[in-house]
């Protein structure tokens, strides 16, 4: 099972492989911890889900069921959402919603004999980041065009301190 959870990450590149999987984990630790943190969440979720759908062990051992959830957390958990807890919270409900998808259309393209690739990850990512279309709403703040998860993170308490202390 653990396997699958660190395959998931080179499945992002299609490639089966540990030491891949390795690198790519350790390249997201090096860019945002937060980011790695909640791709691993992604990954080991969707692995698990993928064992109570009862799909074939194989599968999940190979990082099939894992790549979308670990491309929907690391997205959603610290890159495109500044993080706070309704954002952290977003990012787990959306990572349960990415494996439902994946279960549906992997349930349709199984007898067309066609590829899931990245459409769970795709759909859902794209409508949990119409949560912050409202540029005004202070729930799903939008991070700055190019920024580290963690600066995100401490820009958005400075801005929150400094909203209490003028009250």
């Amino acid at each position: 099972m653990f396997h699958g959870v660190v395959v998931s990450a080179s499945q992002v590149l299609a490639v089966e492989s540990v030491f891949t999987g390795a690198v790519v984990y350790l390249a997201c630790l090096l860019y945002s911890p937060i980011t790695a943190g909640f791709a691993f969440l992604g990954a080991l979720i969707g692995s698990l889900a993928g064992l109570m759908l009862d799909v074939q062990i194989d599968e999940i051992y190979s990082g099939l069921w894992g790549y979308n959830t670990f491309l929907t957390g690391a997205s959603l958990g610290g890159t495109f959402f500044v993080l706070n807890g309704q954002t952290a919270a977003a990012t787990i409900v959306a990572i349960a919603y990415t494996v439902i998808v994946q279960y549906a259309i992997w349930f349709f393209f199984i007898d067309l004999k066609l590829p899931i690739l990245t459409l769970p990850f795709v759909l859902v990512t794209s409508l949990f980041l119409k949560l912050r279309s409202n540029s005004g709403d202070k729930t799903f703040p939008q991070p700055p065009p190019i920024s580290l998860s963690r600066t995100q993170r401490r820009d958005y308490i400075t801005s929150q301190q400094a909203q209490l202390i003028q009250q």
